[in-house]
C-alpha cells in the first residue's frame, strides 16, 4: 500500500519517512511515519483503496524535545510512546508531527 505525497513515496521530502500498510489479520491500515526535521508538520492523508473505514483510529507518538535524552534504568519512561485517538472523516485523517518524532496511525477498515 503506497503512501505518497505529491505522487511520489515518501522518503525524506521535508525531513519526512513514512509507509503504510494493510494488517489483514486485524484489518487495520497501519501508518508508521518519522519526522526527523525540527520544524512540525501537519496535513491530510487520504486513504485511498478501501471501502469504508472507522470513525476514530489511533495515534501513537514517540518523541522528546531533546535529541540527547536517553532512557536509563533509574528513569525507564524518559521517553515513552503516548496514545492518543484521531478522527477519521471519509478517506482522510489529519494528522500532526511533532519534531524528531516516530508516529504510529492505525485505522480499523469496515
Amino acid at each position: 500500500m503506497p503512501l505518497l505525497a505529491g505522487n511520489a513515496p515518501v522518503t525524506g521530502q521535508n525531513g519526512l519517512f513514512a509507509s503504510a500498510v494493510l494488517d489483514k489479520k486485524t484489518n487495520e491500515i497501519i501508518l508508521k511515519i518519522v519526522n526527523t526535521s525540527d520544524r512540525a508538520h501537519a496535513g491530510d492523508i487520504t486513504l485511498d483503496g478501501v471501502n469504508k473505514l472507522d470513525k476514530k483510529g489511533t495515534l501513537t507518538v514517540l518523541k522528546s524535545g531533546d535529541l540527547h535524552m536517553v532512557n536509563s534504568l533509574d528513569d525507564p519512561a524518559k521517553i515513552a510512546p503516548v496514545e492518543g485517538v484521531l478522527a477519521v472523516k471519509g478517506k482522510k485523517v489529519n494528522v500532526a508531527l511533532a519534531p524528531y518524532s516516530l508516529s504510529v496511525v492505525k485505522i480499523k477498515v469496515l
